[in-house]
């Protein structure tokens, strides 16, 4: 059993998954964004549970966003499962009601054939002659995987650190390789993501800097510059890689993961 039926069920309960073919007409396609017709697969997943409160279904799918106690969940999976249904032209409806359990219907299109084409073509990038290297400094698990996940999907080279003084180890054996720093602001071990800025700009004074943070630009006293940007969390996969690619230019991508990543 997945954990969020699990956890929607602590005194048991009965998890019922389905699978068949659906036919989406233009009517249907009309009134769901980005929908086109053809042939979907539908995917039902019920539980027995104890239902989704209305107050809380607009939020379920928003990332980092959860209901329970801290350190039992990091809002990651429902946003994860949206997203890569999202990716394959699919989308996701949900039915639920306080005390009687929950319905998620997943839709994803049945052929490649019937797939919608780009409506633009793809970015051309003139590539340098070497590798963009990111180095992420969360100390958050959740969302640490979920930075990687995405710029190395991008093919970024994402080196990984914990916290601020891990940062600086790493720093120290990557000889100044490092692209760009994707930054929390406040992390334990004694060194902030303000401090650890400042201590890199001595080695390298053009580095790129993406802080993000989970205060508003003005309570954090950040300011967004030519060399610094600033991403909101909850942070959406598109707005942070956007933002790493305004500062990064046109780098030559797709590397594996750095072995100096912790």
């Amino acid at each position: 059993m997945s954990i969020g039926p699990r956890d929607a069920m602590p005194d048991g309960g009965r998890l019922t998954i389905t699978a068949a073919t659906f036919d989406v007409t233009s009517e249907l396609a009309a009134t769901v964004p980005e929908v086109f017709p053809g042939e979907f697969l539908r995917i039902d997943v019920q539980d027995t549970g104890t239902g989704i409160p209305d107050h809380v279904k607009p939020k379920i799918f928003d990332p980092f966003f959860t209901t329970k106690e801290v350190g039992k969940g990091t809002g990651l999976g429902l946003s994860t499962v949206f997203g890569i249904v999202k990716q394959h032209g699919g989308w996701i409806s949900v039915e639920s009601e306080e005390g009687k359990g929950s319905t998620f219907e997943v839709y994803i299109p049945g052929t490649a054939e019937r797939m919608k084409e780009p409506e633009t073509t793809p970015e051309v990038v003139e590539l340098s002659e070497r590798h963009a290297n990111i180095l992420v400094v969360e100390d958050e698990p959740g969302v640490r995987r979920l930075l990687i996940q995405y710029l190395e999907e991008e093919g970024f080279r994402v080196l990984v650190a914990e916290d601020g003084r891990q940062a600086l180890q790493i720093w120290e054996n990557s000889l100044g390789e490092v692209d760009l720093l994707l930054t929390d602001m406040m992390m334990p071990g004694g060194v902030s993501g303000r401090d650890l800025v400042q201590r890199l700009r001595k080695d390298k004074k053009d580095l790129n800097v993406i802080y993000c943070t989970g205060y508003s630009a003005e309570l954090a006293g950040l300011q967004e510059s030519g060399t610094e940007l600033i991403v909101k969390k909850p942070f959406e996969r598109r707005e942070l890689i956007r933002k790493v690619k305004r500062l990064l230019g046109p780098v030559k991508r797709s590397v594996p993961r750095d072995t100096y990543s912790i």
